[in-house]
C-alpha cells in the first residue's frame, strides 16, 4: 500500500495527537485545528468536549474567530444561528473575510436575503483584492482561505462566473512556482498549495496538476517535527484531502519518488 493511500478513510495517529494538543487554554489553537481538520474532511468522532470549548471563539467578538467556530459546528450538524456574522461587512483583513464567507456558505438552512447579500458582497470584495498573479497578499495561507471560500460559493450557493477565471490564475501561479523538491517552500505553504489544487481547480485535476500534487504530497510525507499544532493540522488536512481524490491516489505511484514508499510505514503511523 502506498503512502498516500494509507491516509484514506482512517485518521492517522497524528490526528489523535493534534486533538490532545489543542485540549489546552489557547482558544485560537483549538478552533483553528478543528476548523482545519473538519474543513479537510478528516473523519473525527464528535469531539464533544472540544466543541464545548469553542465557546470563547464564539464570544470573542472577532468575526474571523466566530466564523471558524461556526464552520466547525456546521460540519458537525450543530449551527445555532448565522446572526453572529450578520450583517457582514468587508474588512481590511482579507483572511477574515474569507473565513466569514466560507462560514456563511456552509449555513445553507434558513436562507435569508441578508445572508445572500452578505455572501455576494464578500465574494466580490475578495475577487477585487486578488493580485494579478492569482494570489492574495503574497501568502499561501490567505490565498488558500480565499480560493477555497470562493470555490465553495461558486459551486453551492451563488454561482459567480468571474470566480472560475480568478481561480484559474491561482492554479496557474502554483504550477509555475513549485520547487524542484516538490514543495512550495515550507511544509505549511506546500500543504496550503495542495488544498488549493485539489479543491479549487475550475476544471478538475489535469495531468500537470496531478504531477504537481503527487510531488507535493511526497514532500509532506517526509519527517516533520514541527511542534505547532495549527501548522501540523494543515499538513494532515492536506494529505487527507489529496488521499480522498481517486485521481491523485492513482497517480501517486507514477509520479512520487520511490523512496517515499520505502519509508512510509515509519512516517505515517495509522491507528
Amino acid at each position: 500500500m502506498d503512502g498516500l493511500t494509507r491516509w484514506t478513510g482512517r485518521a492517522p495517529v497524528a490526528v489523535r495527537d493534534l486533538l490532545a494538543a489543542v485540549d489546552a487554554p489557547v482558544a485560537f489553537e483549538r478552533t483553528q485545528v478543528l476548523a482545519t481538520l473538519t474543513g479537510a474532511g478528516v473523519p473525527l468522532r464528535r469531539p464533544g468536549r472540544l466543541l464545548a470549548k469553542l465557546r470563547p471563539s464564539l464570544d470573542s467578538g472577532e468575526p474571523g474567530q466566530i466564523a471558524l467556530a461556526l464552520s466547525v459546528l456546521a460540519r458537525f450538524g450543530t449551527w445555532p444561528s448565522a446572526s453572529p456574522l450578520l450583517p457582514a461587512r468587508t474588512s481590511t483583513a482579507v483572511i477574515m473575510d474569507a473565513r466569514v464567507l466560507e462560514a456563511l456558505a456552509l449555513h445553507t438552512s434558513g436562507e435569508t436575503e441578508r445572508r445572500r447579500a452578505a455572501v455576494v458582497q464578500l465574494a466580490e470584495s475578495l475577487l477585487e483584492r486578488q493580485d494579478p498573479d492569482g494570489v492574495w497578499e503574497n501568502s499561501r495561507e490567505v490565498t488558500a482561505a480565499c480560493a477555497i471560500a470562493l470555490a465553495r460559493i461558486s459551486r453551492r450557493c451563488h454561482p459567480i462566473l468571474r470566480v472560475t477565471g480568478n481561480l484559474r490564475r491561482t492554479v496557474k501561479h502554483l504550477l509555475e512556482t513549485q520547487r524542484a523538491d516538490g514543495s512550495w517552500g515550507t511544509g505549511e505553504d506546500t500543504a496550503h498549495a495542495i488544498q488549493i489544487l485539489v479543491r479549487c481547480g475550475p476544471v478538475g485535476i489535469d495531468e500537470h496538476m496531478l504531477e504537481a500534487l503527487c510531488h507535493g504530497c511526497a514532500f509532506l510525507l517526509r519527517p516533520d517535527d514541527c511542534p505547532v499544532a495549527t501548522i501540523r493540522a494543515v499538513r494532515v488536512g492536506a494529505l487527507h484531502t489529496a488521499a480522498g481524490s481517486p485521481t491523485v491516489r492513482a497517480g501517486f505511484k507514477r509520479f512520487a519518488p520511490s523512496r517515499v514508499h520505502d519509508r512510509v510505514d515509519q512516517l505515517v503511523p495509522v491507528e
